[in-house]
């Protein structure tokens, strides 16, 4: 769940050039520098340092990231959309390409949460 929302917020400052909503959540989460990234290339001792008890917390935190996300979409006309945004990658990335891959990353990992939180033990 830390996770997504990190990718989320991490992506949609690149994005925005607003800050992340992270800077609200740092000292709440007390993650220190593992904290900051956002999961992709960390070390296993990395990753095991990632470890959140307050639930409320990530909740809150994944809130505050979709209600950017979502306030950011709602801003955006039709053209914004078609805008090459990344031009590292062949064919060049749209702002709506990005928005979808975003998506899609937060979805596949709140479902493997969600998944997990049901499991039988």
């Amino acid at each position: 769940m830390w996770h997504s929302g990190r990718e989320i917020d991490v992506q949609l400052s690149d994005l925005t050039g607003r800050p992340q909503q992270w800077e609200d959540f740092r000292d709440r989460f007390g993650l220190g520098e593992a904290g900051d990234g956002f999961g992709l290339g960390h070390t296993p001792e990395q990753t095991a340092q990632i470890r959140v008890d307050d639930q409320q917390l990530l909740v809150d935190y994944l809130e505050a990231t979709l209600n950017a996300f979502t306030g950011y979409l709602e801003a955006l006309s039709e053209d914004d959309f078609d805008e090459i945004i990344d031009e590292n990658w062949t064919p060049a990335v749209t702002r709506g390409v990005r928005m979808v891959s975003i998506i899609d990353d937060a979805i596949q990992h709140v479902a493997q949460a969600a998944f997990i939180a049901g499991a039988p033990a």
